[in-house]
């Protein structure tokens, strides 16, 4: 009863936190692909490659400059907060800040001297250079920002969160971005842009921070055997980020691979229309990230106490929920990838089309077993982790070396969709061998089929209705409307699913 009782009160919590993040991430992908879109229609594929490149590479940098510590915090700062101890998580927020700041410079300096070099010996873009000598100082603002957004999702501040993670930074992107081109400053207004955006996030995250945990910048008074203790405290951490560090590395190799690799073989403008097909893609891991701000914590303090039965529920129902949101989306962007990207980055970019029907479907597996991930980072193995992605990103490197060449961007988005697919069942692999936990329930099969009758009138009246925006969107509403309808007559779902929805109505009432 117990067990009940707090696996109602922790799903309760991550729904109620997932409408605060879905309205972020909402609002934030709105933004997003409204700068991007104002860049590939101002600028043209070729400077929208070239933007792309330069996140690409900035962002190596900025994971390797972030050492993982910000996915120590996550793990250590609500240990130390279940047992009250304030001056440990000083102490590792303290240190991990003052560390990240001095790798933040180093790095960003290595990126502006190397930048000449990066740009024309190795992709021969003599355009890239202002790209990545602006993008160097945008580096140590980045990692301390991770690190003090890590702080505050640690205390639970979902809301400050969102604001600060989603909605502030692409908003302020669009701001500037519109204000350097009514100036008349051209090309440099892309990277610009990021980097005043950047600047203001980070003080106003730092400024948020203080006063919502203003714990953190309390004097601590000194006690006799916390020096040791303290010293002990930070190995832990960073034996525990370190691979989280050479891991994240990973997964920006793993995600950028192909855009670096079209670049190389191809050129920026390829580079460009491929990426057009990315965004859109994720926009199925948008699920997952609704309920990762909080599972991971929750999971986290429950096992500490031995309670894997919660642990294993919440797995289970969020697993369930991920999937539900992004099987019905999933089928629309298979089946009307040509009217997505053309709303959001015109004819010249329809040659996506079929990557972007790739990369939805290994993303759909990604973001499913994103659970899996987060529950072998739980039980503290960071080299699992690790060597999954070291596994997949090599698989990945050699199928874009053999299929780019012949098949272009179409082959490099085959290879990513295998490498997804392969990566998500080896996380699902690892987290049942530890836990024996799957983050799926038998009423996922219920909603397969309610998606599938569902999509049956989509074959059919495409070929009767010309399609186009206008179109796209009134069959989109009518296959939500049946979905959500056969859902519910196929029983798909359960006890919990009812509690969240009374309760949401219930607020939503009062």
């Amino acid at each position: 009863m117990e067990n009940n009782n707090e696996f109602d009160s922790n799903l309760k919590l991550i729904a109620k936190s997932s409408v605060i993040v879905f309205a972020g991430i909402f609002l934030s992908k709105i933004f997003t692909y409204l700068y991007r879109i104002i860049i590939a229609r101002e600028f043209g594929p070729e400077a929208y490659g070239l933007f792309s490149l330069a996140l690409v590479i900035s962002g190596w940098f900025i994971v390797f400059a972030s050492l993982g510590l910000n996915q120590g915090l996550l793990r250590y700062i609500p240990l130390f907060r279940g047992k009250k101890d304030t001056p440990n998580i000083q102490h590792i927020f303290k240190t991990s800040f003052f560390i990240s700041l001095v790798s933040g410079i180093l790095l960003g300096v290595i990126l502006f001297l190397s930048s000449s070099f990066i740009s024309i010996s190795i992709f021969h873009e003599p355009s890239l250079v202002i790209f990545l000598k602006i993008f160097s100082l945008i580096i140590p603002l980045s990692v301390l920002i991770n690190l003090l957004l890590a702080v505050l999702i640690s205390h639970e501040k979902v809301a400050w969160h969102s604001f600060l993670a989603n909605i502030l930074p692409e908003f302020l992107n669009v701001v500037f971005i519109l204000l350097l081109l009514f100036i008349g400053l051209g090309i440099p207004s892309i990277p610009l842009s990021n980097l005043f955006g950047a600047l203001i996030v980070f003080l106003l995250t730092l400024f948020i921070l203080k006063i919502k945990v203003h714990s953190l910048f309390a004097k601590k008074e000194p006690i006799n055997t916390q020096e040791k203790t303290e010293s002990k405290i930070f190995k832990e951490l960073f034996s525990y980020s370190w691979p989280l560090l050479f891991a994240g590395i990973m997964w920006k190799i793993f995600h950028w691979t192909d855009s670096l690799l079209i670049g190389y073989f191809l050129n920026a403008k390829e580079v460009g229309i491929y990426n057009a097909a990315v965004p859109i893609s994720f926009l199925l891991f948008m699920s997952a990230q609704l309920f990762m701000h909080l599972f991971f914590p929750l999971v986290n303090k429950r096992y500490s106490t031995g309670d894997k039965e919660t642990v294993n529920q919440l797995s289970k129902q969020v697993g369930k929920w991920i999937f539900a949101i992004d099987v019905p989306l999933l089928v629309l962007l298979i089946f009307f990838p040509e009217i997505f990207i053309k709303i959001l980055f015109g004819s010249e970019y329809i040659r996506a089309a079929n990557p972007l029907r790739l990369l939805s479907i290994g993303m759909l597996f990604m973001s499913v077993f994103e659970v899996s991930n987060k529950l072998i980072a739980m039980v503290g193995k960071s080299k699992v982790i690790l060597f999954n992605l070291i596994i997949v990103c090599l698989i990945n490197f050699i199928l874009d070396i053999l299929l780019i060449p012949h098949y272009g961007i179409d082959g490099a988005a085959f290879a990513t969709m295998l490498s997804s697919i392969l990566i998500s069942l080896l996380f699902a692999y690892q987290s049942y061998k530890d836990l024996k936990i799957l983050p799926l329930r038998k009423k996922m099969l219920n909603i397969a089929l309610a998606v599938l009758i569902a999509f049956l009138p989509l074959i059919y009246l495409k070929k009767l209705i010309l399609i186009n925006i206008t179109s796209t969107i009134i069959l989109s509403i009518f296959f939500s409307g049946l979905y959500i309808l056969l859902v519910f007559l196929f029983n798909g779902l359960d006890r919990n699913d009812f509690m969240i929805l009374r309760s949401f109505l219930k607020k939503v009432h009062k």
